[in-house]
């Protein structure tokens, strides 16, 4: 999934990944938060279940305040099969 997310954007931004998932989100970001501090802005991509959607939250709440955004790609379930091409349907 860091590596959909930076593909996406055209390789533009620094992305990093948890390395335990949803339930070690917090405690890993919790971990870097001198390295995440140096940044202005930092997007939080969670997977789109119940536990990717309180993790974001979780994580969000840790770092400095005004910094933390939270993205969703509704009708997927993480960055990977969001950026895998749909099939294309036939108009009949």
């Amino acid at each position: 999934d860091c590596m959909a997310v930076s593909q996406a954007f055209g390789n533009k931004w620094p992305v990093v990944s948890v390395p335990n998932g949803a339930s070690g989100a917090a405690k890993s970001v919790a971990r870097a938060l001198e390295f995440l501090s140096g940044y202005e802005k930092i997007v939080v991509w969670m997977d789109d279940d119940e536990p990717g959607r309180k993790a974001a939250i979780e994580v969000a709440t840790l770092l400095p305040p005004g910094t933390a955004c939270i993205a969703t790609a509704s009708g997927y379930k993480d960055a990977g099969e969001a950026l895998q091409p749909r099939p294309v349907q036939s108009r009949s």
